[in-house]
């Protein structure tokens, strides 16, 4: 209340209601009073253009993370339409939000759709996939049947493998990872790659030698 006062006498000056106060006020009072209110309007703006924005756009991340979580709640009971529809929600209202696209990719790879390499190289352009993501991106490559594709990409995992464990993966271990229902499926890939001379099969329990 005693904030209040001071704005409404502050308005009434600036907009005197009675015509005898308006005849009392000089033209400079007058024109003051003009400049005020335009760049009491002007700061306003400035404040709504600087910040609605930023506002917006957290609010946007915000409900995204909850469709989000919802989707990945609904997956787990097995509500695999809601939950793809969810994912879906969330990546049009955040089209670059990682975790949205993340999500996405992975529903559409075990579906085996199309759809999911879009999400991979988009995932990959931000320069964030996971060693899970490069091997799903794999899956979802060899899903509509990009074997030379998913090829290069296993050439560059098992290297990294490599470097990161000091070691090789053994076969089950890239058909496990892939999601080859056999260790045989893996053998045909990692024999390819032998072919153009990116690795060498040798006996063993790894059988591969980078």
């Amino acid at each position: 209340f005693i904030l209040w006062r001071p704005l409404v006498a502050a308005w009434r000056w600036l907009s005197p209601s009675k015509l005898a106060d308006q005849d009392r006020q000089s033209r400079a009072s007058r024109l003051t009073g003009a400049v005020l209110i335009v760049l009491v309007a002007l700061g306003l703006s400035a404040l709504v253009i600087l910040y609605a924005r930023p506002l917006y756009d957290g609010a946007q991340e915000w409900y995204a993370a909850r469709l989000i979580r919802d989707a990945r709640r609904l997956a787990e009971v097995g509500d695999v339409i809601n939950a793809v529809q969810k994912a879906q929600d969330a990546y049009s209202m955040c089209p670059e939000n990682i975790d949205a696209i993340r999500l996405n990719a992975e529903f559409f790879t075990r579906m085996k759709r199309s759809e999911a390499t879009y999400f991979w190289n988009k995932l990959d352009g931000l320069t964030e996939l996971t060693p899970i993501d490069s091997q799903l991106r794999v899956r979802a490559l060899l899903n509509e049947d990009r074997n030379k594709e998913a090829r290069e990409q296993l050439e560059d995992l098992l290297t990294r493998h490599a470097a990161d464990e000091g070691r090789p993966p053994t076969l089950a271990e890239i058909a496990r990872a892939f999601g080859f229902r056999q260790a045989r499926s893996a053998q045909d890939h990692l024999q390819a790659l032998a072919a153009k001379g990116a690795i060498e099969l040798v006996p063993g329990a790894r059988g591969i030698r980078l």
